[in-house]
C-alpha cells in the first residue's frame, strides 16, 4: 500500500491528473479490495476537483464497500 501512495502522490506532485483519473476508471472497480479503495481515495482527496472521475468513483466505492459488508459511512469517514 505505501508504494501505491507514493506513487499517486508523486503523480500528483508533477500534476499529472489525466495519468490519476485514467487509473481510477479502469484499476479501482468493485473486485478491489476496500483497504484499495480506502487508500487510493484518501491519497487523491487534495485533488479530487480536479480528476474529473474522483467522486463517481467516491460514489461507486460506497456501493462496492457496502456490498463487502463494511459500513461505507464508518470506512470513508472524511472523504464527504
Amino acid at each position: 500500500m505505501s508504494e501505491m501512495i507514493s506513487g499517486l502522490h508523486g503523480l500528483m506532485r508533477e500534476k499529472k491528473f489525466e495519468l490519476i483519473d485514467g487509473l481510477l476508471k479502469t484499476d479501482i472497480n468493485e473486485s478491489s479490495s476496500v483497504d484499495s479503495i480506502v487508500c487510493v481515495l484518501r491519497a487523491t482527496f487534495s485533488a479530487r476537483d480536479v480528476i474529473s472521475s474522483w467522486y463517481s468513483i467516491s460514489q461507486k466505492a460506497k456501493n462496492w464497500i457496502s456490498a463487502k459488508g463494511y459500513s461505507p459511512e464508518r470506512v470513508l469517514a472524511g472523504l464527504g
